[in-house]
């Protein structure tokens, strides 16, 4: 009996970014699933199955090199809570980041490290050892540009 084909995606990079979101949120003894199922983010019945969630993915912008990311971190694996995006937009939607208000904007800390030309943990550093508050930091950023750059490459 010849073997029954549904979807022919098996092998293809948008069925493992299926299986993957699937095992991280339905089976505990994924390496994953502390991080996502055991803390409650679910996936919908919908994308229990592969052909809906294909579905999906394929109209709404699904490209080879973006990342399925949910909006609402603690929000459920659903249509109307997951999109694609860059690598970059992905990693600025981590529950890990730090975020900082500066100047009327709210910005990654990773961001701001980038404007500012420092490597991000001298910020974190700063703000949390020396006890600065981030607008001095900035100001000293740009008043005295190389005094941060040479204390963190000796380091």
């Amino acid at each position: 009996m010849p073997h029954k084909t549904t979807h022919g995606m098996s092998h293809s990079r948008l069925y493992r970014i299926w299986d993957n979101m699937r095992a991280r949120t339905t089976r505990p003894r994924n390496t994953y699933f502390a991080n996502y199922g055991g803390r409650g983010v679910l996936l919908c019945d919908d994308w229990r199955r592969f052909e809906p969630f294909m579905e999906w993915a394929l109209a709404n912008g699904y490209e080879d090199g973006l990342t399925l990311d949910r909006k609402d971190n603690n929000g459920p694996y659903s249509p109307d809570n997951c999109r694609w995006v860059s690598r970059h937009d992905q990693d600025r939607n981590k529950r890990s980041n730090v975020w900082i208000d500066y100047n009327g904007e709210r910005i990654c800390q990773q961001d701001l490290a980038a404007r500012l030309g420092v490597h991000y943990s001298t910020i974190y550093y700063t703000c949390q050892h020396l006890f600065c508050n981030i607008d001095f930091f900035v100001e000293v950023c740009y008043y005295f540009p190389n005094v941060w750059r040479l204390t963190y490459e000796k380091s």
